[in-house]
């Protein structure tokens, strides 16, 4: 049984009125993880605990004579806008306390509360209760650790800089040297920080530090400790006799997300993390928490979810034993016995993102935010042939546009180098001059370098989640200032690639079905990254009534495009030659983009194509890696087949999930998670397909489909403040697998087309905005 302590004497000394709730006996909320052991040392990966603020982060160990925070800041990268270089660690915080001895501690847990975004650890030791609490406050930018004990503690504090050597090349490398990075492998490795310097005075731990492609960053640890003893001396911070001690840390960059600006901030990095501990300063401890708390449920509160029921002995059980038991019972009996479990897993997408992408940061990388190596897999980098788009398939039906942001800028930003970088990189077809717009490779920097193979669809990929921001939000001035100008250039692009055949058919040239299959015209996967682009970009022009001429081209270019093709076993062709194998499991399932994310195959529109793209899933089969597990989950809920998604979310906890419970490729990769929580997204609503073709209404601008997944599982829940298109907000309740209630928010007076249990209702939303439907109105 887990056993329950108050969050109270964590912060009681800090709290002038603030007052922390107790912590309840049974996860009833289902919005914690929680373990009865600190995790160990060494697997930072598979057990360490995320807390971010979107700016910087931390995976936090939870010991408790040894406390570990291995800490990053989103900017710090080495390369430039020639070398993709690689993300790069801060450096780790270690907390020790000389007068525990971790064997003797009882009644040990701890807590990441994803419903406050705050870490606690609990335990019993010395003769006292001690109560450790952790956040990362995205408005005032400080990282808050809290430790508190009904005894006087003594402890040392310590922090380490980050190894300076990393095996991506900078630009000016210095002399490399040659190290092993796995067993019986090595690489040369070069330094990657100029210069680097970690100082220690009073009660404030310092780093000061530039890389070597002249990225300079700083951080700053301050220590409260208002009735300790604080000393310093050598590397470390001592405390003595404190029942209460805060670190307060803050860290930057002169990173600026601006091409135009040459990347460099005006303001050194030293000089803004000492403005923004200045202000914090000035709060009490309770003061930062309750404004972390308040800005952050001011995200995670806008939506509630409950698939069905568990047992209390699942919601009691510490997350680690929860899954070994999910896993354990699935693989011998295929049965799901805590689908609450599944709920928490997509919750946990939400905050995962909230904590890894907010306004001014960086978008989520490969893992996020959290990096422990200099040498991370794949560079941590932004993959742009599923990976980085993955990540924010959630942003939209999830509530999350303003987490969406970072991502818009960045695409922005990236625009703007590649306008310049693509004409001379990449000629038209006919070879006599360059292509007009711009096109990207799969891997990509935080400043414009890009490396591997061309992937020429990703702009118009990256396109298609500008045109879902307005889709989702209905904000026209976004449209006309960011989408619709990025649209209407990678149309040009296009317009100036595309190869002509003699009877009129437009293919893409050369195209690659990612890391899978041979390189030829026509690949499937590229066809339908265009006709999605020249879909977008003609009913933006409409929504704007813009460009009629333009439009009106683009349209006759989407008419002429290379159809999709059915081969010989019924399959969706995956290149324009019938060669698929039937046999071949591969895990990208590239060429059924047109399912998800596009809009080109549903059963509303050409159900030839949408019986193909099931018979190409089914072959692919149900294995893979985490991420290609969670675009399963979307594809299947697409084909309206709860059932078989919801097999592969059981697949994907099953076989791809840490303790920590995030998802692995291996390794570590944040793009399963997010796209576990887009699935059960698109299981209980879609919004995806256009009313006009196809459908028997051509005023209502999309068809709301309600449960069109809902697997057999998840007979009884709730969701509430889910989004679809057309700035709708749906709250939807069911039981018996039956919908109970529908609940739409949106613009009075407007029409909803809403599609349930193979009915369509045509319904006005009243003048309060709100309008509830009975589920007996579908029968």
């Amino acid at each position: 049984m887990r056993m329950v302590f108050s969050l109270s004497a964590a912060i009681m000394f800090f709290t002038g009125s603030f007052v922390v709730s107790a912590a309840d006996n049974v996860n009833s909320s289902n919005n914690k993880l929680f373990y009865s052991r600190p995790a160990p040392e060494n697997r930072i990966e598979q057990s360490y605990l995320p807390i971010g603020n979107g700016y910087f982060g931390a995976m936090v160990r939870g010991g408790i004579a040894k406390e570990i925070l291995s800490l990053n800041v989103d900017s710090l990268w080495t390369g430039d806008e020639s070398q993709t270089g690689a993300y790069q660690k801060l450096g780790t915080l270690t907390i020790t306390f000389p007068g525990l001895n971790a064997s003797t501690a009882k009644s040990y847990t701890r807590t990441l509360d994803i419903g406050k975004a705050v870490h606690t650890v609990e335990f019993k030791a010395n003769g006292g209760q001690h109560t450790r609490t952790y956040f990362c406050d995205y408005p005032d930018k400080v990282m808050v650790l809290i430790f508190s004990s009904t005894t006087p503690q003594d402890a040392e504090i310590v922090f380490t800089d980050a190894t300076e050597w990393s095996w991506m090349t900078p630009k000016n490398k210095a002399k490399g040297e040659k190290r092993e990075y796995k067993k019986g492998k090595t690489k040369t490795f070069y330094r990657s920080r100029k210069s680097s310097e970690v100082s220690v005075k009073g009660n404030a731990i310092t780093l000061d530090g530039e890389l070597e492609n002249g990225l300079k960053f700083y951080a700053e640890f301050v220590v409260r400790a208002p009735k300790g003893t604080v000393s310093s001396k050598g590397d470390r911070i001592s405390i003595k006799g404190a029942k209460n001690f805060a670190i307060v840390f803050s860290t930057d960059t002169d990173y600026k997300m601006s091409y135009k600006d040459h990347w460099k901030k005006s303001t050194p990095p030293k000089e803004l993390v000492k403005a923004v501990l200045a202000k914090a300063a000035l709060k009490k401890v309770s003061a930062l928490m309750k404004t972390h708390e308040s800005d952050y449920r001011s995200l995670y509160d806008d939506f509630y979810l409950k698939l069905g029921d568990s047992p209390a002995k699942f919601l009691d059980m510490p997350t680690n034993t929860r899954l070994k038991t999910y896993k354990t019972t699935f693989q011998k009996t295929h049965i799901v016995e805590d689908p609450r479990l599944e709920e928490l897993v997509a919750k946990y997408g939400r905050y995962l993102l909230i904590s890894s992408s907010r306004p001014g940061s960086l978008p989520a990388n490969l893992q996020g935010l959290w990096n422990w190596s200099n040498s991370p897999p794949w560079r941590s980098d932004y993959h742009s042939n599923i990976n980085i788009q993955m990540n924010y398939w959630l942003a939209e039906p999830a509530g999350l546009s303003k987490c969406f942001m970072p991502f818009s800028d960045y695409i922005m930003a990236m625009r703007d180098i590649h306008l310049v970088k693509t004409p001379k990189a990449v000629k038209h077809p006919n070879g006599k001059k360059a292509t007009r717009g711009w096109a990207i490779k799969t891997e990509n920097n935080i400043f414009g370098a890009y490396s591997f193979v061309w992937n020429f669809p990703g702009a118009a990929w990256y396109g298609q989640h500008l045109w879902e921001h307005y889709a989702f939000t209905n904000d026209k001035t976004y449209l006309k200032n960011v989408a619709y100008p990025v649209l209407k250039e990678t149309c040009q692009f296009w317009e100036d690639r595309l190869k002509k055949r003699p009877d009129g058919t437009l293919v893409v040239p050369t195209g690659w079905s990612p890391e899978h299959g041979p390189k030829e015209d026509g690949v499937t996967y590229d066809q339908e990254i265009v006709y999605d682009l020249f879909t977008n970009y003609i009913e933006a022009a409409k929504e704007l009534g813009m460009d009629k001429d333009y439009r009106k081209r683009i349209e006759a270019m989407r008419s002429h495009l290379l159809p999709l093709k059915i081969g010989k076993w019924g399959q969706l062709q995956e290149w324009e030659t019938d060669r698929d194998n039937p046999k071949d499991q591969h895990r990208h399932v590239s060429h059924l983009f047109g399912l998800h994310p596009g809009r080109q195959i549903s059963p509303f529109l050409d159900k030839k194509f949408f019986d193909a793209a099931i018979v190409s899933l089914k072959a692919r089969g149900d294995g893979g890696t985490g991420w290609s597990k969670a675009w399963k989950i979307n594809f299947w809920a697409r084909c309206h087949d709860g059932n078989h998604a919801h097999k592969m979310i059981a697949e994907q906890l099953s076989n791809n999930f840490y303790e920590n419970l995030f998802d692995y490729h291996a390794p570590f990769q944040i793009d399963g998670n997010f796209g576990n929580t887009s699935g059960v997204l698109e299981m209980l609503l879609q919004s995806q397909v256009r009313a006009g073709k196809g459908t028997d209404d051509k005023n209502a601008s999309w068809i709301i489909q309600l449960l069109p997944s809902l697997p057999d599982a998840w007979k009884d829940g709730e969701v509430r403040g889910i989004r679809a298109r057309g700035n709708v907000t749906v709250d939807l309740k069911w039981s018996g697998g039956k919908l109970t209630s529908a609940t739409f928010k949106g613009k009075p007076g407007s029409f909803v087309l809403i599609a349930y249990n193979d009915k369509k209702r045509k319904l006005q939303i009243p003048a309060k905005g709100v309008l509830t439907v009975s589920g007996a109105k579908f029968k």
